[in-house]
């Protein structure tokens, strides 16, 4: 399940790489908690949009499946060799624990199991990930651990 655009007339894929979900940063030797950041190589995506393009993409799913439960749009952080996606902040005493925040999506059926899945509000100038099927899962977040493939994008 990959997320797609039109580019003259024809679906184009964004960019797939791997993530690796094992960067861990803990915060106030522990009292203020730990975040799990998902970490991919390059500062930014090939593939890129303007903030006054109107940004929506073609997804398919199973049947039966609703897309809103598959698909997670988050912003990330570019670094100089490497963008960083929240995962989960970890809680301790002082801090409540939550997974990454994803942006406003919203879903247009357009046939049997294909959406278009927009933005209701302008994206912000910066990287962006596309997770899908289970990397969704917030056990699998939260364990840190592993490589998987997920789709990519940015904004200018």
């Amino acid at each position: 399940m990959r997320p797609y655009f039109l580019k003259n007339g024809s679906l184009t894929s964004l960019e797939r790489s791997n993530q690796e979900m094992t960067k861990t940063k803990i915060k106030a030797m522990g009292y203020g908690g730990y975040e799990i950041l998902t970490t991919v190589p390059s500062s930014a995506s090939n593939i890129r949009f303007k903030t006054t393009d109107s940004i929506a993409f073609i997804v398919k799913v199973d049947e039966g499946i609703d897309p809103t439960e598959v698909f997670v749009v988050q912003k990330g952080i570019a670094k100089s060799k490497e963008r960083q996606f929240k995962d989960f902040n970890g809680g301790s005493i002082l801090v409540k624990s939550e997974t990454g925040v994803g942006v406003n999506t919203e879903f247009k059926k357009l046939s049997p199991n294909v959406y278009l899945l927009t933005f209701p509000n302008k994206l912000e100038p910066g990287e962006y990930i596309v997770r899908s099927g289970t990397l969704n899962n917030k056990a699998l977040s939260q364990a840190g651990t592993g490589v998987a493939k997920s789709s990519f994008f940015g904004i200018d």
